[in-house]
């Protein structure tokens, strides 16, 4: 993220009339960062969850967290823990959630 494009979110958040970051700038960005990825680690076919699905998983995660300009090293990555219900929330954790279960 730019400078400019923090500058414009700072401004969004405090009031409700903000600039709104421009849609093909962050798609084009978006596609872009994609298909580096896609030429670095080939999709497979498989049911398997792969090395490209946890590394597009995890840019996605990050890019939308606004910690992907953070991260400089392996090291830097987050661990992404999962939650069950009952456990309280925490940073960088996902929570379980089951869908068309009878209550």
């Amino acid at each position: 993220m730019s400078k400019l494009s923090a500058i414009k979110r700072n401004t969004r958040q405090r009031n409700s009339g903000g600039v709104y970051p421009e849609p093909m700038s962050v798609a084009l960005t978006l596609l872009t960062a994609l298909h580096r990825l896609k030429s670095r680690k080939r999709p497979t076919a498989s049911k398997k969850i792969s090395s490209y699905d946890r590394q597009l998983f995890y840019f996605v995660y990050l890019w939308l967290t606004g910690e992907l300009a953070d991260c400089r090293t392996t090291n830097d990555i987050p661990t992404i823990d999962i939650l069950t219900g009952s456990e309280p929330c925490k940073a960088n954790a996902l929570r379980r959630v089951r869908m068309n279960n009878i209550s």
